[in-house]
């Protein structure tokens, strides 16, 4: 293990440097913390549970919201998402994916449009302009 105080530029503070082999992987870890007082095993310990929680945070995020199923139509001016009635749809609404005004510039600045409901159905409806 290495453990030493680095300096960052145009960071005003000392850096402590944690590189770490035998975790599983075949290069080492390294990490990089302003945390001096604390033991490197400590700091090691509480990384590996923070990535864990990331890791599963991020599978749950993946599963309900990304590998979801949805329709999608594409024309000259417009895209459009179609999402069915699912119980995560209201979390998307509420974060506002309908209100969302943007277009996409490597598509040709077609807007986007989100629909939720299933088959023609639809409970929330977005159109965005699109924008020169």
């Amino acid at each position: 293990m290495l453990d030493q105080q680095v300096s960052l530029t145009g960071y005003p503070g000392s850096i402590r440097q944690l590189a770490v082999t035998e975790l599983g992987h075949d290069k080492p870890t390294l990490l990089l913390t302003n945390q001096t007082h604390e033991t490197p095993t400590r700091l090691v310990d509480c990384h590996a549970r923070r990535l864990l929680i990331e890791h599963q945070a991020s599978r749950t995020l993946f599963r309900k919201f990304v590998h979801g199923s949805a329709d999608l139509a594409i024309d000259e001016r417009t895209i459009t998402v179609q999402f069915g009635r699912r119980a995560n749809n209201p979390f998307l609404v509420k974060q506002g994916f309908p209100e969302q005004e943007c277009s996409i510039p490597w598509l040709g600045n077609r807007a986007y449009r989100f629909t939720f409901g299933e088959n023609g159905s639809q409970n929330v409806t977005s159109q965005n302009a699109v924008r020169d």
